[in-house]
């Protein structure tokens, strides 16, 4: 009996091995595929640190629960019924979340996002629902990318690209196989499903970096515009209130920060960000008692034989601040600036400037030290410079004296009518200082120290700013504080004017440059000293940090659109000019999120949570 078994079972057909058709397996590693480019852009937002801890628990398990179905060959799908109900229930909370919960409109929107993926995960029917899905996730990098600059966002978002490209092909192949009238005979071959995946993971690294390659020709090669002709001398409208060549107190409403990049700045030899610089626009030397204006006449810069202009450093009131006693004294430093249109000729240089060059055919400078850019073909928008950025030692200014020459004292002690209360307070800060140094130094501890900052302005207008100000709200923004200061250094005797520039420590680490935004526009003090110069003083404390409030990618194109390598931006844009281009070069990519300045100035004032040295 066991040797016929054995004999019928010898003689019995071999079972034939069935392969996985090539369908089945297409559809498989789409949605494998599908389901990895939403872990990546759920993982790259995650990065950011701007989500709570909630949301990622919630967000989480639902994509392991999505994983353990896709490992197990399951599929759950939400019945229609529910999630139309679920879709209405959510924008109800989703008001509830943006007046309430997270009180901002960016924080609000990614968890929609978040809430759209969850959703649509789990009620994947059509061709268009796996579209949503996979635009949610873009959407997810690009909530990303507005809320971090560290160099992390490029690992994860190549890790998403490269799922992207292995999950558009894979849908146009289950489209095309779909689609397809006449089905292709399935191959005898065992393995044909697993040869499927070796030829996308091959595949799809290499397309990737074609796209990179190509990209990046784009992005170097094209000539790029921010805005027309005349972009240059526009005034937009993000930064219509940020500079100002003029400071108007006594005005009513609330500032709005904005968080616009207007300048980038890349100082040679820097790449860890050490410095923490006010870039110099204009100063201001006239008050009426409600603004500070200058009406100083200019003079043409000599362009020297390098093509570039020479800031000169003179004595008296003229361009110099510090009179270097010795070339050991000196510390230069070059820069590169590439410039939006903001609607103003005025360059902006770390004080104090030595030189300036740029495609400018004239370039002029006053006596308050403001250079500006006269030829209209040329719009200000990249130029380079050299400053010299060393200061004088605190005992070198208390030995400085108060020998000034008369133009000097004659324009910069002038005052209109003061309240005596201000007199009788700049007084009593300063009554143990025995030098001028000491008492510039009590004044701008007093105001930093004893009163708020605040971008909330008057309610009503008032008759006398800085005494409202100093004796009444005791809170307001830079403006206020510098200005209190200049006044109050004039009722000492020590020649002061109010400065308009823009001051930011915001640096990105892969790019190797500062970032300049709207809300880092600024306003500070220079008081005089015999010998030494215009030295300065900020009196305005640091304002409240926090997380951004507000997406100002807009208009996010160029490199990010085109490869997300945001960390080329700047090193594109320093490069030689296309031919005929005109304005400044300007992709809103890459530096568009937001920083940590804490302090604005009408848009804002940049950070001062840093010492320095007047």
């Amino acid at each position: 009996m066991r040797r016929s078994d054995h004999l019928q079972r010898m003689s019995s057909p071999t079972p034939k091995f069935v392969p996985i058709p090539l369908a089945k397996a297409i559809d498989h590693y789409f949605h494998l595929a599908l389901y990895l480019l939403v872990c990546t852009g759920f993982a790259t937002l995650t990065s950011t640190g701007g989500l709570e801890l909630a949301t990622i628990i919630l967000v989480v398990m639902a994509l392991a629960a999505k994983g353990y179905l896709l490992a197990k060959r399951r599929q759950i799908v939400i019945s229609e019924r529910w999630t139309t109900p679920l879709t209405i229930l959510y924008f109800v909370f989703f008001a509830l979340d943006y007046f309430a919960l997270s009180r901002s409109f960016l924080p609000a929107t990614v968890h929609l996002a978040l809430f759209g993926v969850v959703v649509r995960m789990f009620s994947l029917r059509r061709e268009r629902d796996y579209v949503m899905l996979a635009i949610l996730a873009f959407l997810m990098v690009l909530s990303a990318a507005v809320l971090t600059v560290d160099s992390v966002f490029l690992f994860w978002f190549a890790a998403f690209m490269l799922m992207a490209v292995a999950t558009f092909v894979l849908m146009e192949m289950r489209r095309s196989g779909h689609a397809a009238s006449i089905q292709a005979q399935h191959s005898r071959d065992q393995q044909e499903h697993r040869h499927l995946a070796f030829s996308l993971i091959k595949m799809a690294p290499a397309l990737m970096l074609m796209i990179l390659i190509a990209a990046a020709a784009v992005f170097f090669l094209l000539p790029r515009m921010s805005a027309g002709y005349l972009g240059g001398y526009s005034y937009g409208t993000d930064l219509s209130s940020g500079f100002s060549d003029r400071v108007e107190l006594g005005q009513i409403g609330q500032i709005q920060q904005s968080t616009v990049v207007v300048m980038h700045v890349q100082i040679d030899g820097d790449t860890v960000g050490r410095y923490d610089l006010r870039w110099r626009g204009i100063s201001l030397s006239e008050f009426d008692g409600h603004t500070w204006s200058n009406s100083r006449e200019e003079f043409i810069l000599q362009r020297l034989p390098d093509n570039s202009f020479s800031v000169p450093r003179l004595g008296g009131e003229t361009l110099t601040s510090y009179v270097t006693r010795s070339l050991a004294r000196e510390q230069i430093i070059h820069y590169r600036v590439l410039m939006e249109p903001i609607g103003t000729n005025v360059f902006f240089l770390a004080p104090w400037a030595r030189t300036v060059s740029g495609e400018y055919r004239l370039v002029a400078a006053d006596s308050g030290a403001a250079v500006y850019n006269r030829d209209i073909q040329h719009p200000i928008s990249r130029y380079e410079a050299e400053s010299d950025i060393a200061t004088a030692a605190p005992t070198e200014l208390r030995a400085a004296g108060q020998n000034y020459q008369p133009q000097l004292a004659a324009t910069y002690l002038r005052l209109p009518a003061v309240d005596p209360r201000v007199n009788q307070l700049a007084s009593q800060i300063t009554a143990s200082a025995h030098n001028n140094f000491d008492k510039a130094a009590a004044l701008e501890n007093y105001l930093k120290t004893r009163y708020g900052y605040t971008l909330q302005l008057p309610k009503v207008a008032v008759k006398d700013p800085i005494a409202n100000f100093l004796f009444e709200r005791k809170q307001g923004h830079c403006e206020y504080f510098a200005s209190s200061m200049a006044v109050m250094l004039r009722t000492l005797g020590i020649p002061s004017r109010v400065v308009n520039g823009f001051r930011s420590d915001e640096f990105n680490d892969l790019t190797g440059n500062y970032v300049v935004r709207a809300k880092d526009a600024h306003a500070w003090v220079e008081a005089y000293f015999p010998g030494y110069g215009w030295q300065t003083f900020d009196p305005t404390p640091a304002g409240n940090s926090g997380t951004p409030q507000g997406w100002s990618r807009p208009r996010i194109v160029g490199i990010c659109a085109h490869m997300g390598a945001h960390s080329l931006r700047f090193h594109a844009e320093m490069g030689p000019p296309w031919p005929g281009s005109r304005g400044a070069l300007a992709h809103k990519v890459g530096d568009r999120w937001l920083g940590d300045c804490t302090c604005v100035r009408a848009h804002g004032e940049p950070r001062q949570d840093r010492p320095h040295s007047p």
